[in-house]
């Protein structure tokens, strides 16, 4: 949930890692924000920062092959 901020406030230290909302006109943003890499996001006015953070989890799999002589028929099985 995002706290409520006042622009006039001094110290903002209080709300480091917050998201917050700035209740003021004093702190605004002019330019528009983009993200190359997300090209469909655009902020055209009104934001004084844009940050993505970006966490990447990968899979690892392992796969062995055991043949054994099947104890009938003389043929093999393979098992995974």
């Amino acid at each position: 949930e995002a706290e409520t901020v006042e622009a006039a406030e001094g110290d903002i230290a209080d709300y480091d890692g917050t998201l917050v909302h700035m209740n003021s006109e004093e702190a605004k943003g002019l330019e528009p924000v983009q993200d190359a890499r997300f090209p469909d996001v655009k902020m055209e006015s009104g934001c004084l920062r844009l940050r993505s953070v970006v966490q990447v989890y990968q899979w690892e799999e392992s796969v062995s092959e055991e043949k054994k002589k099947d104890s009938l028929g003389g043929g093999e099985t393979t098992v995974k």
